[in-house]
């Protein structure tokens, strides 16, 4: 009986492996045409520490970006602003 139980388990694990060699890798991001909100603006959300999470915001219109931080915790959490800048600038 313990015979049985270890060849199956050996079994289970050895197709195991072999799911996760000829599965996928990475999961990818994709970008959909629903991201960009009827103002012409993309909404990111980042975490910029452990524990502290971000939201980035791009204006397509005047190609500017700015960044904003959430800052508490629960009930208390305050969103702050970190700066913007000039897209068109940086990327020349």
């Amino acid at each position: 009986m313990k015979k049985a139980i270890i060849a199956i388990l050996v079994c289970v694990n050895a197709a195991l492996l072999v799911a996760l060699i000829l599965g996928k890798g990475a999961p990818q991001a994709h970008a959909y045409p629903g991201s960009v909100m009827p103002n012409n603006t993309i909404m990111i959300t980042g975490q910029i520490r452990d524990d502290e999470d971000a939201v980035y915001i791009i204006d397509m219109a005047t190609e500017r970006l700015a960044a904003f931080e959430f800052q508490g915790k629960g009930a208390a959490k305050r969103l702050r602003a970190l700066g913007s800048r000039d897209l068109k600038i940086d990327l020349k």
